[in-house]
């Protein structure tokens, strides 16, 4: 966490907060986890979308990029923006997303250690804590800790996001 806590889950294993900022009684989390390739996909207003994805302790990680890339254009687009001043990256709802050339790209065929990122997340100007890993310098997020109020995410064989 950007102050320097470790990371801890909450009772239903999704959202995490850091030491400071959470109630530390559900348990550590490694920095560091083993990463698997998979062969991600997505539902997107009924197109079947491959995503650059990892297994990270059983959950499915997908890069926030591509995410954001996915449905730019649509009434749930967020821009992206990385600010390497304060080491944070701020989403912004509503906002045009602008590509940086890294996205929906292939994931990598081999396992690699994931590391807990330490980038601060805010949404609309407010700090935010997904739990989130870096990638080859690409922050990876679970889709379940962008739908509270963000994506309308559902499951059946599939994530499915309806965004129109």
């Amino acid at each position: 966490c950007s102050c320097g806590d470790k990371y801890n889950l909450d009772k239903y294993a999704v959202s995490v907060k850091c030491e400071t900022c959470y109630d530390s009684r559900y348990g550590d989390l490694p920095e560091e986890s083993e990463a698997t390739p998979t062969n991600a996909t997505v539902k997107v207003n009924g197109k079947v979308l491959k995503f650059d994805a990892y297994n990270i302790n059983d959950n499915n990680y997908f890069k926030l990029r591509d995410i954001a890339y996915t449905i730019n254009g649509s009434d749930k687009k967020f821009a992206v923006a990385w600010d390497p001043n304060v080491n944070a990256v701020s989403l912004t709802t509503g906002a045009a997303y602008t590509s940086n050339g890294t996205e929906m790209t292939p994931a990598g065929e081999e396992d690699i250690l994931a590391g807990i990122t330490t980038t601060t997340l805010y949404l609309n100007k407010a700090k935010i804590y997904p739990l989130t890993y870096m990638i080859n310098e690409s922050n990876y997020v679970k889709l379940q800790d962008l739908r509270d109020g963000k994506l309308d995410v559902d499951y059946d064989r599939m994530p499915i996001i309806r965004v129109k």
